[in-house]
């Protein structure tokens, strides 16, 4: 049981029963948590506008086990403007993320903090690339299969000036002679374990985030990854 307001983002609603919905929230200490809202589509229902994703929320619930009750929801603080076009897509991205790769009741405050930096960006349509790979390293660190992004898989310190191949699951190789586009310097994995790097640098890296979050996700589809490619065909830029 919940007796506390605790910081909350709803990652899943649909309808139940006549007038109900069934959540998912990610939360600050309680990580992926399954709710309940009893009434809270009714006509008359103020909660229905605001159990809404990527709003800021304070919640409270009672009970144990798989699905709780919603008892109480507040705004924490200013709501959000929606988001739009490959910044939603991003949404329904770290959204399907935590859906699919967060086990309920498992911590998972690093996540909740990477979402929230990265839910901010989105909704003033700022850059957002750099905070999500944020929040997909966060996820990565979280379910302790990050791997070294400052000593080689031979156990040798990562060079600034030399170029790297990810071996799965285990870490970053130097890479001798030429590897084709999938590598990437030792100056961007320093750069972005130090938390100073800039958008090439997050650019460079996002193949290497993509293939780890691949092989956690084990070949199961991503629906906003489809929508992405489907805007990229249909001449949109890409996520």
């Amino acid at each position: 049981m919940n007796a506390v307001l605790e910081p909350s983002f709803i990652l899943h609603r649909r309808a139940y029963r006549n007038s109900s919905a069934l959540l998912e929230l990610l939360t600050l200490n309680h990580g992926r948590v399954g709710l309940v809202a009893r009434g809270a589509l009714g006509a008359k229902s103020p909660r229905a506008g605001q159990l809404q994703p990527f709003r800021p929320l304070l919640c409270t619930w009672t009970g144990r086990g798989e699905l709780g009750t919603l008892i109480t929801v507040e705004d924490d603080g200013p709501v959000p403007g929606p988001a739009t076009g490959q910044a939603l897509i991003a949404g329904f991205y770290i959204n399907e993320l935590c859906m699919l790769l967060l086990h309920r009741a498992a911590p998972a405050s690093r996540v909740f903090q990477a979402y929230h930096c990265c839910v901010k960006q989105l909704a003033v349509g700022a850059e957002f690339e750099q905070p999500l790979r944020r929040f997909e390293w966060a996820m990565l660190q979280e379910l302790g299969v990050a791997v070294s992004l400052d000593i080689d898989v031979d156990g040798a310190p990562i060079k600034p000036d030399a170029s790297y191949i990810l071996v799965a699951e285990h870490g970053f190789k130097q890479a001798h002679g030429r590897v084709g586009t999938a590598f990437v310097t030792g100056h961007s994995l320093l750069r972005f374990k130090a938390g100073d790097a800039d958008l090439a640098t997050v650019r460079e890296l996002r193949w290497v985030t993509r293939e780890c979050i691949d092989a956690l996700l084990d070949g199961r589809p991503l629906r906003s990854r489809e929508l992405a490619q489907r805007r990229t065909r249909a001449g949109a830029p890409r996520p």
